[in-house]
Order: C-alpha cells, then sequence, then structure tokens
C-alpha cells in the first residue's frame, strides 16, 4: 500500500494520497508531537483504489494550527496495515 502526501511542508494544506490494494476500514487521523489527537480525517469503510484526504490545518473544532510537526497516522482494518509520518506546517 503506497501512502504519500505533499507538499510538505505546507501551508494552508496538505494533501494525503493513499492507495488500498483491496476494501476495508480506514481510520485517517492527525496528531501533534505530544501526541494530541487534533483531527480526525477518515472513519469509514472504503473500497479498493486510490483516495484523498486534505487537511486544512484545522483541528475537529474548528482552530487553526499553529507552526510546528504534525503527525498522520493511517490504520486499515484495525492494523493490518499501519503508516504513520511527520508533516511540517510553517506559517
Amino acid at each position: 500500500m503506497a501512502v504519500r502526501y505533499f507538499p510538505n511542508p505546507f501551508n494552508p494544506e496538505t494533501t494525503i494520497r493513499y492507495d488500498l490494494p483491496e476494501a476495508g476500514t480506514v481510520v485517517l487521523d492527525i496528531y501533534n508531537v505530544s501526541g494530541q489527537q487534533l483531527r480526525s480525517l477518515v472513519q469509514e469503510g472504503q473500497d479498493a483504489g486510490e483516495h484523498v484526504a486534505i487537511w486544512d490545518a484545522q483541528d475537529n473544532n474548528g482552530r487553526p494550527g499553529s507552526s510546528g510537526i504534525y503527525i498522520y497516522r493511517l490504520i486499515v482494518d484495525g492494523g493490518t496495515f499501519s503508516a504513520t509520518q511527520r508533516m511540517v506546517l510553517l506559517k
């Protein structure tokens, strides 16, 4: 499974693109460097194929993030596949 994100660093948003080889339940969350979940982008079953999620650097309450390092975590089917990567927001 391929996961890509761009641009990095980003402002005001970044795109996370991933390819599912087969249908599955996908969870894609954004965390700060302290491990606090800031945003839930995807929590649903998805078909096989390419998918795109866009993070606008806001938390679940619409508050904008400050410059710094953030982490996305993508989990498929409860952990049969997972990917974690750092992203940098520059304002």
